[in-house]
């Protein structure tokens, strides 16, 4: 899949003049660190920064769930740190997908931008 959409950048590329090139090379690639400090910076950087210090949180409490469920000698206890953990976990990994679904939102209005200004530059009539 990864193969078509070089071959199509390829060809926009190749037909576009430098200038044109230029500006769409300006909205290239992402790195995962690049979208993630995107997302910090976005209109929700708050709620990022406030998933963080929960995430912090519930892995703390999860690992310290985790040790003392490894420590439980009756099932009762087992259970409840168990179940403790489990669910510190779940939260972390709610919070990690969010954060996911935050960084992709600001990934996909980049390509729409990227997307337009092809669009723009395509309908404008060539010099030359």
């Amino acid at each position: 899949m990864i193969q078509p959409t070089r071959a199509l950048d390829q060809i926009i590329r190749t037909t576009l003049g430098d200038e044109e090139a230029a500006l769409r090379d300006r909205f290239g690639e992402q790195s995962t660190g690049e979208l993630f400090i995107e997302a910090m910076r976005g209109p929700y950087r708050a709620w990022m920064g406030a998933g963080m210090v929960v995430s912090l949180a519930f892995l703390a409490v999860g690992i310290h769930a985790a040790l003392q469920f490894a420590q439980a000698t009756d099932v009762r206890s087992m259970l409840l740190w168990g179940g403790v953990a489990m669910l510190c976990f779940g939260v972390i990994l709610a919070v990690k997908i969010w954060s996911w679904l935050e960084m992709m939102r600001g990934a996909l209005a980049r390509e729409i931008r990227r997307l337009e200004l092809q669009v723009l530059l395509a309908g404008r009539p060539r010099e030359g």
